[in-house]
């Protein structure tokens, strides 16, 4: 507990979690921490943050979930409900093990409209239900380059989610980004 102490920003309690080193001695595996977001005494937004160690190494932060619920995993300040980022090359992978063809791996991007207590009503028609983009930085901050989207391409019904896709890209500096492939359905 911490009571009556002013903790600094990135500062909090930790539980320590020790693995044996093969002699005698203890050394940190892990931690789990909270620490505040801000350094305002009146403030108690928190992150919650997951350390590991490498061997002989001090444990460091590999995953974050900040006070509004967003997650980081190689970063400290996520600026998405799930970032992952490394430096270097960064990947992500889904694996799927089974003698089933049917169980493949899959990605799905669902939208409809309302809350998600209460989706009662049908997308509407251009609505974008799913789309990638692709950013790259240019100095100052990221910018898109091109994109996949899928909108609908109707009033959609029970059962009826007619959609196109398109592609997207940036022809130049002077141009946002624009749509010149569709595959209708």
């Amino acid at each position: 507990e911490t009571t009556d102490v002013a903790l600094a920003r990135g500062h909090g309690p930790s539980i320590d979690f020790y693995v044996p080193d093969g002699g005698n001695n203890s050394l940190i595996g892990g931690k789990l921490c909270v620490v505040k977001e801000n350094a305002a005494e009146d403030s108690n937004e928190s992150s919650i943050t997951f350390q590991t160690a490498a061997n002989d190494s001090a444990a460091t932060e590999k995953m974050r979930v900040t006070s509004t619920g967003d997650i980081g995993i190689g970063t400290i300040a996520p600026d998405y409900q799930l970032e992952l980022s490394k430096d270097g090359a960064a990947h992500l992978a889904l694996s799927s093990y089974s003698d089933d063809e049917s169980h493949a791996p899959t990605i799905i991007l669902r939208h409809a409209e309302g809350t998600e207590a209460s989706h009662a009503s049908a997308v509407d028609n251009a609505c974008i239900l799913g789309q990638i983009v692709f950013q790259g930085y240019d100095g100052d901050s990221f910018e898109s380059g091109a994109a996949i989207k899928v909108l609908t391409n109707t009033g959609s019904a029970d059962g009826d989610m007619r959609s196109d896709m398109s592609l997207w890209t940036t022809p130049n500096a002077d141009i946002a980004i624009i749509s010149y492939c569709h595959i209708l359905s």
